[in-house]
């Protein structure tokens, strides 16, 4: 539902971290869901509260304007998304805000096979990004028929939001993530 809750709950809580009432984002969400139960927060709400606070803290931790360049993502543990239950076929799109600026997608068979006992899938990336990046995994399959026939779909095996502005200011990350 898209009452306005959860942006006017942002709010109400980055004030209580910029008038130091609070100096981490979850007691002062604590403190709005008291008050006002069903406040409706999320955990990517938290993250843009904490940011706040840590730009108010003693020792501020401002955000910086450099591009960051992603060498690689790496899921763990893999999924299990195939017939047999033994792995998946994954690829991984980048998006900086809702525009997809790279993809691993290939064709269907092209595409590895990774299994559980692999333990992690790592994604070569090296894709420089700014601001709001979303990491989206999805696992490809082929539907009905052979080769000719076959239809391609993906399915969504899990999504991550990363503000690179808030982070390493190196120049160069690589992010390892658990995709479950």
């Amino acid at each position: 539902m898209q009452d306005g809750r959860g942006p006017s709950g942002v709010l109400v809580c980055a004030m209580f971290c910029f008038c130091h009432l609070f100096s981490h984002p979850v007691p002062a969400m604590q403190l709005l869901s008291a008050k006002r139960p069903g406040s409706g927060l999320w955990p990517s709400h938290r993250r843009y509260i904490g940011y706040v606070c840590s730009m108010v803290s003693e020792k501020p931790n401002l955000p910086h304007s450099k591009p960051l360049v992603i060498k690689a993502l790496t899921m763990s543990p893999v999924p299990c998304f195939n017939k047999q239950r033994s792995g998946c076929r994954p690829f991984c799109d980048v998006l900086i805000g809702e525009t997809k600026i790279f993809t691993t997608a290939q064709e269907y068979e092209r595409m590895r096979e990774h299994r559980i006992q692999e333990g992690k899938v790592i994604f070569p990336l090296g894709v420089s990004v700014h601001g709001d990046v979303v990491f989206s995994v999805y696992h490809m399959r082929s539907t009905i028929g052979g080769r000719l026939q076959a239809k391609v779909c993906s399915s969504d095996s899990s999504s991550r939001i990363y503000h690179s502005n808030y982070k390493h200011s190196t120049g160069t990350s690589n992010l390892l993530k658990t995709f479950s």
